[in-house]
């Protein structure tokens, strides 16, 4: 289970996850950063079965919307100029 929601205020991102749903998370963000070459930026989408994708699944743990796609970007421009 890895499920992102809004709260009330739309202002605060929080995170529910098993602790398979967040390592999986994790091995997410180290394959994008280890996918990045450098001077350059990289992405990967986690999204709900009900929005065609996976990575996320869309049964509210909290209170607020639940959020049906994530985006998550890798810059790594650190050696530009």
């Amino acid at each position: 289970m890895l499920t992102f929601e809004l709260d009330a205020s739309h202002e605060c991102l929080t995170i529910h996850g098993s602790p398979e749903g967040l390592a999986s998370l994790a091995e997410a963000l180290q394959r994008l950063v280890a996918s990045t070459p450098d001077g350059r930026a990289n992405h990967d989408h986690l999204m709900t079965p009900e929005w065609g994708g996976t990575g996320l699944t869309a049964d509210p743990q909290g209170s607020g919307p639940v959020i049906h796609h994530v985006q998550l970007y890798c810059w790594n421009t650190h050696g530009r100029r």
